[in-house]
This record gives C-alpha cells, sequence and structure tokens, in this order.
C-alpha cells in the first residue's frame, strides 16, 4: 500500500496542470482555494473553464456570487451561470434561471452587454492533452464495459 503525500500530488497534478491537462487545473485550483490563495484558484479556474470545463465554471460563479472572500461580483457570476445555463440538465435549469432573474436586475446594461458577449463570443479551447485524455478515458470506459459483458 502506498502511503498517501499530498504534497507529492500536489507537485504531480501542477505539472499536469501546467502541461495543460484541464482536470489537473481544476484540481490545483480547488487545492490552491482550500489553503486560500483565492487568486490562484480563480487563474487555474479560468484556464480550466476556458476549455469549456463544467466544474470550473460552477466554482468561479460560487467565487463570485459569494462574498465570502470579498470577491462578489455579479457581473461575473451572471456571465458564467449564462454558460453553465446553456449546458444544465432539465432537473437543474429552474434553480440556474431563478439565480440569473435574482442577479440581472442588478447589473447596469453595459455590465449585461459585456457578459451576454463573453457567453455569446466563447469557444472552448481544450489543449492536445485534454484531448488526448477524454480519449484515454473513453477507451478505459469502453475496455470496462467489455470486461463486464465478459467480451474480454
Amino acid at each position: 500500500m502506498v502511503e498517501k503525500d499530498q504534497k507529492k500530488a500536489m507537485e504531480y497534478k501542477l505539472i499536469a496542470a501546467e502541461s495543460g491537462y484541464v482536470r489537473a487545473q481544476s484540481d490545483v485550483a480547488s487545492n490552491y482555494y482550500y489553503n486560500n490563495d483565492l487568486d490562484k484558484a480563480i487563474s487555474w479556474w479560468e484556464q480550466a473553464a476556458s476549455q469549456g470545463y463544467s466544474n470550473a465554471f460552477y466554482s468561479l460563479f460560487a467565487v463570485y456570487y459569494d462574498d465570502k472572500n470579498n470577491t462578489k461580483d455579479w457581473a461575473k457570476a451572471y456571465q458564467y451561470l449564462k454558460i453553465i445555463e446553456r449546458n444544465i440538465g432539465k432537473d437543474k435549469k429552474e434553480e440556474v434561471e431563478a439565480k440569473l432573474e435574482e442577479i440581472e436586475p442588478t447589473l447596469s446594461q453595459g455590465q449585461l452587454d459585456q457578459a451576454l458577449g463573453f457567453v455569446k463570443n466563447f469557444k472552448p479551447q481544450k489543449t492536445e492533452l485534454t484531448i488526448r485524455g477524454y480519449a484515454g478515458k473513453k477507451e478505459i470506459s469502453e475496455l470496462l464495459e467489455k470486461y463486464k459483458e465478459k467480451k474480454l
């Protein structure tokens, strides 16, 4: 059995994050967040979000929606929530719409236009490492299914 070594795990995740792997970027962001380094957390979540990683959008929304860390910025919260809205399942749609209706009246027309422009122009840019990582994950899942069906 291998002992847990959080420091070593962070070192390896940081290497993967710096290389562009989206899940590592999000994990590194969460680690910084829980260690009270909000600027680094936001930076890593933004990098993960730029690849279209939904968990990063949720995290960024939460940081900007809540005033717990003196980061309340409802214009940014709104833009991230609008991207979440595009990709949300029916089960969460009402909850997201309610938050949008809460935030929208607090924004100036300029803030609203900027947020909607961000959403309109957003196109995820996955890195090669992320693409290859997801392809490998899919391949492993398919192999596991075949194994479960006793086709291997």
